[in-house]
């Protein structure tokens, strides 16, 4: 039987060498906005309602769905910064920690909705 010749080369380019690239660019430069205002928290008016009348069953399903503790916001202060913060930051969201700090202080129900 004769052997079937192929293109595929399956030798490494440079073998046990591991070639580093490093991002292009400022990591810390964020290019994504919020997909919502912090405003536009009264659009769906039954979200809205739950939001802002019953404010701890909100925030444990929204940090259940997080895969966060479903406890978390009970027991841990500023657990809200925390969670905006993390999101903000995995999904490369412009904003600072300081704003941030600010919104989940006084603007809860609002800030709650909008992640």
């Amino acid at each position: 039987m004769e052997a079937i010749r192929t293109n595929y080369n399956y030798e490494q380019p440079h073998p046990g060498r591991v070639i580093v690239t490093e991002p292009k660019g400022n990591a810390w430069e964020y290019e994504n906005e919020w997909t919502q205002t912090l405003f536009d928290c009264c659009t769906n008016a039954k979200i809205c309602f739950c939001a802002f009348v019953c404010p701890w069953c909100f925030w444990c399903e929204l940090f259940s769905r997080t895969g966060e503790c479903l406890c978390t916001p009970i027991f841990v202060p500023l657990a809200l910064l925390a969670l905006r913060s993390k999101l903000r930051t995995g999904f490369r969201i412009k904003g600072t920690v300081a704003n941030d700090c600010v919104l989940s202080t006084f603007c809860a129900p609002c800030v709650t909705l909008q992640l």
